[in-house]
């Protein structure tokens, strides 16, 4: 039994390119992920120009942005165990082994 070539006209094919082409629309941009209202922390005097800090311990970083409880962050500036990042981005932050705050606790 032999297999016919596939076309490139073949329905898979179409389709296939037909969704690499179709563009991607965020889910907030749906009304699919709630906005929910948040005052963004302020930042600590020390890092007032950096979004990523960690914590040397744990090696976890924390988006000072996007976290709407300050008690870790003012843990970490009270026992002196913060680290900056440069580039300051998560990838860099990845890149020398740290992981992201989840917000439980239980990272």
């Amino acid at each position: 039994m032999s297999t016919s070539p596939v076309s490139p006209f073949s329905v898979p094919v179409l389709l296939r390119r037909a969704l690499a082409l179709t563009p991607v629309i965020p889910r907030r941009a749906l009304g699919l992920t709630p906005v929910i209202p948040y005052e963004p922390m302020k930042r600590p005097g020390n890092f007032e120009h950096f979004r990523w800090v960690g914590d040397k311990r744990s090696q976890i970083v924390y988006d000072v942005d996007a976290i709407t409880d300050p008690e870790p962050i003012n843990e970490l500036m009270e026992a002196g165990t913060f680290i900056c990042f440069g580039p300051d981005t998560l990838a860099e932050a990845r890149n020398r082994g740290y992981r992201p705050f989840n917000g439980t606790g239980h990272d």
